[in-house]
């Protein structure tokens, strides 16, 4: 059974590649080459070369916060969190109000099994910027991870709040439900993510499966 989404969904590298091509869109620097030219290597997937590029533009300019955070994800996407945890510090450190770098942090540390630091950095990215509905997400799925449902399903409440046509949110929201009995929100939860991502995310059959043992209790 699939208690929790955070392995296949919040915490995998599909979620950073939208933050890569953020960093790529706004990049900017005393030499934008190097960033450009890093950037170009996230979007083609050649992650051991953007390290590389980023890694130059560090050595011209240490106090850019963007450069470490591209090279953060770079690392990110070669499966070497630590590494990026560590980049990701060094961003937030030069750039305290950097919410993207804050995010892509906990993202790592859950990664590394690290989920009492990660709910710290995405609690940190939410002070910073509380409009994005990823951060709410993903500190749902630590929640979720540290059994603290109750705070997991207020986060899954607010990233449905903040976009209603969020389908996993109401997936995980269904499987928090489902964990404090609360059968007939799970139900609803569960049949509004079949309507909206049907089995896009592959969990389609597991939402069915979860609903029809539901059903069965009553």
């Amino acid at each position: 059974m699939k208690k929790s989404t955070l392995m296949k969904q919040s915490f995998n590298l599909v979620v950073l590649l939208a933050i890569a091509f953020a960093i790529v869109n706004s990049a900017f620097s005393q030499d934008s080459g190097i960033i450009d030219k890093a950037g170009q290597e996230m979007k083609a997937g050649k992650y051991a070369e953007a390290v590389a590029s980023y890694t130059q533009a560090i050595e011209k300019q240490q106090s850019y916060a963007p450069s470490f955070y591209g090279r953060g994800l770079a690392y990110s996407y070669l499966e070497k969190y630590s590494l990026a945890v560590d980049d990701f510090s060094k961003a937030v450190k030069l750039d305290p109000a950097y919410d993207k770098a804050f995010y892509a942090m906990g993202l790592a540390k859950a990664r590394l099994g690290k989920n009492d630091d990660a709910l710290k950095d995405l609690s940190s990215a939410i002070s910073i910027n509380s409009k994005i509905t990823n951060y709410f997400y993903a500190r749902a799925n630590v929640n979720e991870n540290l059994k603290s449902y109750n705070d997991a399903l207020l986060d899954y409440s607010r990233a449905i709040q903040i976009d209603p046509n969020y389908g996993l949110a109401y997936y995980g929201r269904g499987v928090i439900n489902w964990h404090l009995g609360n059968d007939s929100d799970a139900l609803l939860d569960f049949q509004i993510y079949i309507q909206k991502n049907g089995n896009r995310d592959g969990y389609e059959a597991e939402a069915k499966r979860m609903m029809d043992e539901i059903k069965k209790k009553k």
